[in-house]
């Protein structure tokens, strides 16, 4: 608690302090100003999908959400999310082919199907994640067998076109263009997500030899759970 004095010689306090001790003359005033902490925080985690192949078609691929279920009793702060991408094939791309948009949209209903992941924590090993907070991925093993997370889209809060490796001109010259890991919300205010709503990462508007399947995503998300006093 920290204290702020004044002094009057009327015995009526300042403007914009309390009363102090009693009586008149120099007697000190005083203020005082407590802290209050704006938030409790429970858990602060970490999220990872496993290494998802594209799905070497023009549908939307979902990487990863993270939802706050109904039943949940805390506010969810999401720090940031990044994308990276490997790209094994030899041959590259042409530059006329579109490559997918990365997305990341807000959900306000649960999605489904998916894999669940593991929610760790990068702060005190012993908080634990609520349990009505889901994490869900793509895949079930890195390369391994696709596990299509179903949602429903609702607005675009932040996107990025996926990095391509090219092939160009008649001599075949293999170009890669320097960006593939694509960072989401960093130096950015917190996203907050109340209960009933998430957020997701898509890749989208690509077509099929856009996001072929030796291309190999993984999207990491961070995050914190907390209560209001």
């Amino acid at each position: 608690m920290a204290d702020q004095t004044a002094t009057t010689t009327s015995g009526v306090a300042p403007s914009g302090y309390g009363a102090g001790s009693a009586g008149a003359g120099t007697d000190p005033w005083y203020q005082r100003v407590v802290p209050v902490r704006d938030r409790i925080t429970s858990f602060v985690g970490r999220g990872a999908s496993f290494k998802i192949a594209g799905n070497g078609t023009t549908s939307q691929q979902n990487l990863l959400t993270l939802y706050n279920g109904a039943a949940a009793t805390v506010f969810v702060s999401v720090n940031r999310i990044t994308v990276d991408l490997l790209t094994t094939a030899a041959a590259g791309i042409a530059p006329s082919v579109v490559v997918p948009v990365v997305r990341v949209r807000r959900l306000t209903a649960a999605p489904s199907g998916g894999t669940a992941l593991t929610k760790v924590a990068r702060g005190d090993s012993a908080q634990t994640s609520n349990a009505s907070i889901t994490l869900l991925g793509g895949s079930s093993a890195d390369a391994g067998t696709a596990s299509a997370i179903t949602a429903t889209n609702q607005g675009v809060m932040a996107q990025k076109f996926s990095p391509r490796l090219l092939v160009v001109g008649t001599s075949a010259t293999t170009l890669y263009e320097p960006v593939d890991t694509i960072p989401f919300f960093y130096g950015e205010p917190d996203i907050m997500l109340k209960t009933g709503e998430g957020l997701m990462v898509s890749l989208e508007g690509h077509v099929a030899a856009g996001n072929p399947t030796t291309n190999f995503w993984i999207a990491e998300i961070d995050w914190d759970e907390y209560t209001r006093p």
